[in-house]
């Protein structure tokens, strides 16, 4: 008993010390998007004296967030559109051939994607110029809506296993198509996967600087993560401005993951059982 009681307490205290160590770096941005430029040098780690709440009205309006904001809107909802069709769509071709070889090898090499380095960017431009669609939002989209469908494939095909096989038998019997199938049974249940992928494909478009910026080249087309380098000069960073912006164009993600959490835990734990 004992032994289980110092197991516990030193469970609890790796969790605090984890937490501190995610909080403390949400302390430092939020305090440093309250202080003045002199302070923050003074004062770098303490509350401000004097908090500058136009700090984030001067962020809004210097880091143009507002044409930023809509560019990322814009490229994030369109890219997690495309990647779960895409991943509903693989998905589903792979979950009708479980069964067969020709199922097994194409999951294996999908699957095996994942080990892939990303290079290629300068392949990838000069494809993107051939297509007419470098220097616009398109480009990003586009990118965003593959980049992750290996990972996307191995969520929503393991929680598919994870369906009683009674549930196709059943649309079998009432003669349901492949289409009726997947979008009046299938997808109604796995709408936790589905959200989780949803959350997962948000943050990594919304959050994407690579992308944007190698296929970018308008001021005007610039998404949130190249706005905020906006706030960096040749010689100084304007910390208190940028860590304002930071802020303001988190919480979008913040009242989506609260909303959704709930589903990554059915999601994870459906496609560890399949």
């Amino acid at each position: 008993m004992r032994k289980r009681r110092v197991q516990a307490n030193w469970g609890s205290i790796s969790v605090y010390i984890y937490a501190l160590f995610l909080i403390a770096p949400l302390y430092f941005v939020v305090v440093t998007s309250l202080k003045g430029v002199g302070e923050i040098s003074v004062n770098p780690l303490g509350l401000p004296a004097v908090p500058v709440f136009n700090n984030f009205v001067e962020a809004f309006i210097r880091g143009n967030i507002a044409q930023y904001s809509l560019n990322s809107i814009i490229v994030t909802g369109s890219a997690v559109f495309l990647s779960l069709l895409n991943t509903v769509i693989v998905s589903f071709c792979l979950y009708k051939l479980t069964n067969r070889l020709i199922g097994t090898v194409l999951y294996a090499v999908i699957i095996s994607s994942m080990l892939i380095p990303g290079v290629g960017l300068v392949t990838l431009i000069q494809l993107y110029q051939k297509l007419d669609i470098y220097n616009t939002l398109l480009g990003p989209i586009l990118m965003g809506a593959t980049a992750s469908l290996p990972f996307n494939v191995f969520i929503l095909l393991g929680f598919l296993k994870t369906l009683p096989k009674e549930i196709n038998e059943a649309a079998t019997i009432d003669g349901c198509n492949d289409r009726q199938h997947l979008l009046h049974i299938l997808l109604p249940l796995v709408k936790p996967a589905l959200a989780s992928l949803g959350i997962f494909a948000f943050v990594s478009n919304w959050n994407s600087l690579l992308g944007p910026l190698i296929l970018l080249k308008n001021k005007e087309l610039y998404t949130i993560p190249i706005g905020l380098l906006e706030f960096r000069g040749s010689y100084s960073v304007e910390y208190n401005y940028m860590f304002a912006a930071i802020l303001m164009t988190s919480v979008p993600i913040i009242i989506i993951y609260l909303k959704f959490q709930k589903f990554f835990v059915e999601a994870l734990a459906g496609s560890v059982k399949g």
